[in-house]
């Protein structure tokens, strides 16, 4: 019983750490997507001090973070529990188990 709730903690500070390291990109890319929304905005309106203040300062520095988050986010995959994308076999799995797809293949035709 000790050891289950051991590896629960350990798993559940890994499950913490990835959860954390993921949001973080995730607030990078919006502020990286409003930065370079404002830097359009400055530049309909003719306001280059600020067009080039976001083109030439924040833009990079938050693409420089969202890249070391990334490199971050890399590194700490051994243990992945969270994952943002689903694999092609993960896809065939869940197909291969539903009713609907064994329809499709009998030329939509149930078989009773």
């Amino acid at each position: 019983m000790i050891a289950k709730e051991r590896e629960y903690s350990e798993l559940e500070e890994v499950w913490k750490a990835e959860k954390s390291a993921l949001l973080g990109t995730q607030h990078i890319k919006t502020e990286l997507e409003n930065a370079r929304i404002a830097m359009d905005q400055a530049r309909r309106e003719n306001n280059f001090e600020k067009m080039s203040e976001l083109q030439y300062g924040k833009i990079p520095a938050l693409e420089k973070q969202l890249q070391e988050a990334v490199k971050t986010g890399r590194r700490r995959r051994r243990n992945h529990l969270l994952r943002t994308k689903v694999t092609d076999e993960e896809i065939a799995e869940v197909l291969s188990k539903s009713d609907w797809y064994s329809c499709i293949e009998n030329d939509g035709r149930r078989k009773r």
